[in-house]
This record gives C-alpha cells, sequence and structure tokens, in this order.
C-alpha cells in the first residue's frame, strides 16, 4: 500500500507530483493510512485526528471510555476484590487513569497509563 501511495505523490525523480494533496485520491488514501493504524491501535484508542484539530494525528482515548468501560472501576487498587480477574481501571483522585489486567494469579499487569 505505501509503495502505491509513494507512488501518486513523487515521480521516478523524487519530484512531488503537482495536485496530489487536493486530489480525492490523497483523502482515499488518508482514509486508508488511518484504517490500517487503526489495527494496531490499543484497546479503547483509536488512531485519527485529535478532535477540534485535524493536524494532529495520533492514537486518542475515546471520549467516552469511562461511561463504556465495562471493567472493574477503582479510585485505589487495594479495592480489587479478592479473585478478581479482568480488566482494572485505576483512576486517582487528579484523574490520572491506569488501566490493568489483573490474572488468574491475583497480579496486576498495567496496559497503559495516562497523567
Amino acid at each position: 500500500m505505501l509503495r502505491e501511495i509513494k507512488s501518486r505523490i513523487w515521480n521516478r525523480n523524487g519530484a512531488e507530483i503537482e495536485g496530489y494533496y487536493e486530489s480525492d485520491e490523497s483523502e482515499w488514501d488518508l482514509d486508508a493510512l488511518t484504517d490500517a493504524l487503526n489495527e494496531y491501535a490499543p484497546d479503547h484508542f483509536y488512531f485519527g485526528s485529535y478532535p477540534g484539530d485535524g493536524a494532529d494525528y495520533g492514537y486518542w482515548l475515546s471520549d467516552s471510555f469511562q461511561d463504556d468501560f465495562d471493567g472493574l472501576k477503582v479510585s485505589d487498587t487495594c479495592d480489587i476484590p479478592a479473585g478478581y480477574v479482568g480488566e482494572v481501571l485505576h483512576v486517582n483522585d487528579h484523574g490520572n487513569m491506569t488501566l490493568y489486567t489483573r490474572g488468574r494469579n491475583g497480579r496486576l499487569y498495567e496496559v497503559w497509563a495516562i497523567v
């Protein structure tokens, strides 16, 4: 896919092809790249432009994550019930979030953290 996109942007001499960025092809290529990068997005994230800033692309946590999250939410990891297995969202009093998974062995494994 990248080779085809590059061939639409630059000619064989490495010069930019005039009008590419204003063309429908550039929009289709951007959509294809966005879809491909979404395949690698961590759980609960998406790849795309930052809401309100179409020039800032990256991986972003869904705005509705806390409402849609169906795992265990705690304000302190000591509040996790014994024997619980699954996702645990720790949200501290400053709003920082850490997502863990808790295995059958009782250990917490950090998936990601947002400060």
